[in-house]
């Protein structure tokens, strides 16, 4: 997905190690939501949270490094939600982020639409299923 290579064993190993340590972390550590880590990677891939997008992603734990982490910049970045008045940002928001943010407590999935505003918005089914 994020390196665009086939699947090959020997070679994935060294990712399966690395992934299992960022979800399964020894000692006290926290561990690092599977979605979120993905999420994380293809908006590192795209060149935003200060990635620098003409550099590979070459390992899983890209997402720690920084100061502070990208996958901290990337929660961060979730938990900033928009406006609901900005009715196309917010519902674009709710479909990317808001089951995560749900998650991580920044978001309590409460969605009304007003009458006034239902021609504005994104189709409701489509936002309740990303809920």
């Amino acid at each position: 997905m994020i390196q665009e290579t086939q699947w090959d064993y020997r070679f994935h190993t060294k990712h399966l190690k690395l992934s299992k340590s960022l979800i399964n972390p020894p000692g006290d550590e926290v561990p690092l939501d599977v979605e979120a880590i993905k999420k994380c990677l293809l908006e590192m891939k795209s060149g935003g949270l200060g990635w620098d997008s003409s550099k590979p992603i070459t390992s899983l734990t890209a997402v720690t490094w920084g100061e502070p982490p990208y996958y901290q910049r990337f929660i961060n970045k979730i938990k900033e939600i928009p406006p609901v008045y900005e009715c196309r940002n917010f519902d674009s928001w709710v479909i990317l982020y808001g089951g995560m943010a749900k998650r991580f407590g920044a978001w309590n999935g409460e969605y009304k639409i007003s009458p006034i505003e239902a021609e504005y918005r994104l189709d409701s089914a489509l936002i309740n299923a990303y809920k």
